[in-house]
């Protein structure tokens, strides 16, 4: 596996970003904040957001290597009866894949997360389409568990889709780290 960093997000990612979000068949695994075509305007809102986020309840960083952004990670914490949970989303760009960065690069972010939010659970939602087994697989060997599937609840692109749920709770991170 190629050594990585976690990086806060920075105008020098603009164009791995751009590249990254060409990949249609990433974008239908992403949510809203991805739209296809992904255009200069959304990358620069995209890079902003997550500058100038104070990470009060998100914390969202670059895959990097070698200067590079070759993803994204991050973590949402949830509010009112959901302020002890948070989201995980990732996405690893289609070079990389496959190699164990994503699964590193989600145990590293669950770490921060786990040390730095009071929160005892990390959640993930997998999109079923034919790209599920390789992020249930990533999830999975990070340490989560399945928990079940929310059928028919996603909307996007004019196709209903359903996700599995994934989670780790702090305990478990504990026990496996």
């Amino acid at each position: 596996m190629e050594l990585f960093k976690l990086k806060k997000w920075d105008t020098d990612y603009f164009d791995d970003l751009m590249n990254d979000m060409k990949d249609r068949e990433l974008i239908s695994c992403l949510c809203e904040d991805y739209p296809y075509p992904f255009l200069a305007s959304h990358a620069r809102y995209f890079i902003e957001q997550r500058m100038f986020n104070s990470e009060e309840k998100q914390c969202c960083r670059a895959v990097e290597i070698d200067g590079h952004a070759v993803g994204s990670v991050e973590v949402i914490i949830g509010s009112g009866i959901y302020s002890k949970k948070a989201e995980i989303h990732i996405w690893i760009s289609k070079e990389k894949r496959g190699n164990g960065i994503g699964t590193e690069a989600v145990r590293e972010m669950c770490r921060f997360a786990f040390e730095n939010y009071d929160i005892v659970r990390i959640e993930a939602r997998v999109y079923i389409n034919e790209n599920v087994s390789i992020s249930e697989k990533m999830f999975r060997s990070a340490g989560f568990k399945y928990e079940g599937t929310v059928r028919n609840a996603i909307f996007k692109e004019g196709k209903l889709y359903s996700y599995k749920i994934f989670s780790i709770l702090n305990t478990e991170y504990e026990n496996d780290s």
